[in-house]
């Protein structure tokens, strides 16, 4: 699954193989500049105002994810914070006659710093509301902690994904297996 809000979220990139480096990609002006021509979003958030409102809004969906993703049921106490992001700006709805359908537009109103992280927490609120939020997983990589959606029939999924991390893991515990195997072989 593509969305802004899992963009957003794994902008806080960990080295995947346990060197324990982290990297902040909202720092990085080349994945910045991507993301924010991937969804369309305003170059404000380019700038320091707006990386510091993006990784505000990054740390208040984190812990939210993570509850859910570990089976947990979120109250009005978890939802406050991404209900104060989707309340700082007015949304009007209006309908528009599109060729042979139509199509129900909202525009907002406010800063555009304000309604361009407002337009990102609606993304995810919408993902809750209209999505399963059970499937959402964080990756069995303990050096990993990406976000994703499990799509997959049996909600087995468990590496964010399975040519990286999970071969990863598989190879440590086979290298393991081989450590205590030989270990034991020599007592």
């Amino acid at each position: 699954m593509e969305a802004c809000w899992l963009d957003l979220l794994n902008s806080d990139w960990r080295d995947h193989v346990g060197s324990g480096r982290r990297e902040d990609r909202i720092g990085k002006p080349e994945w910045l500049d991507a993301f924010l021509r991937k969804w369309h979003l305003p170059r404000s958030l380019a700038r320091p105002a707006g990386r510091e409102g993006l990784r505000s809004l990054r740390a208040t969906l984190r812990p939210l994810v993570e509850l859910l993703a570990a089976g947990g049921h979120a109250g009005k106490s978890e939802l406050s914070g991404l209900n104060a992001v989707l309340s700082a700006t007015l949304v009007r709805r209006r309908i528009a006659a599109q060729a042979d359908r139509y199509a129900l537009l909202f525009t907002t109103e406010g800063g555009s710093l304000e309604a361009a992280l407002a337009s990102i927490a609606a993304d995810f609120a919408a993902f809750l509301s209209e999505a399963d939020p059970s499937r959402l997983r964080l990756c069995a990589n303990r050096d990993c902690s990406w976000v994703f959606v499990d799509s997959s029939p049996g909600r087995t999924r468990r590496w964010c994904e399975a040519s990286t991390c999970g071969n990863l893991v598989k190879v440590r515990r086979c290298r393991a297996r081989r450590g205590a195997a030989a270990r034991t072989a020599k007592t």
